[in-house]
Formats: C-alpha cells, structure tokens, sequence
C-alpha cells in the first residue's frame, strides 16, 4: 500500500505463490477476489483507508501511510 501523489494504490499478493491477486487505485477502487470484498475508501485525504470485508465477518479497516501531498 503506497499513498502516491495520483493518490492511493493496493496491490493485493497472494500467500500461496506471492503472485498479484488484485489492483487497486483512482481507476478501479473497488474488487472481489476470494470471498473477500476490497474498496479503498477517504481519497486525497491525508490517511486513505482499504476496507476488506469477508461475507460472514466484520469488515476490517487497514490505513495507509500518510500522504506528503496535500490537496485541495
């Protein structure tokens, strides 16, 4: 998770073999892989969030780092 100056990006690795399971940033904020449902939510915001939410447990909140850029 990096929080860049074209804002914040995910990239989800799985454990098994540490290939790239899913792509998140502005273009595409939103996907499903495995059960678990990844959104990154607060763009260009100074700590963007990625909410990963499984379909039979509470969602979990995992924060980026804090951006240097500021907007607005």
């Amino acid at each position: 998770m990096s929080n860049c100056r074209r804002g914040p990006v995910a990239i989800i690795l799985t454990t098994a073999d540490g290939k790239v399971d899913a792509f998140l940033d502005v273009n595409y904020p939103t996907d499903t892989t495995d059960g678990l449902e990844l959104r990154i939510v607060g763009f260009f915001r100074r700590h963007p969030a990625l909410l990963v939410k499984h379909f039979d447990s509470p969602p979990r909140w995992f924060y980026f780092p804090p951006s240097r850029y500021h907007y607005g």
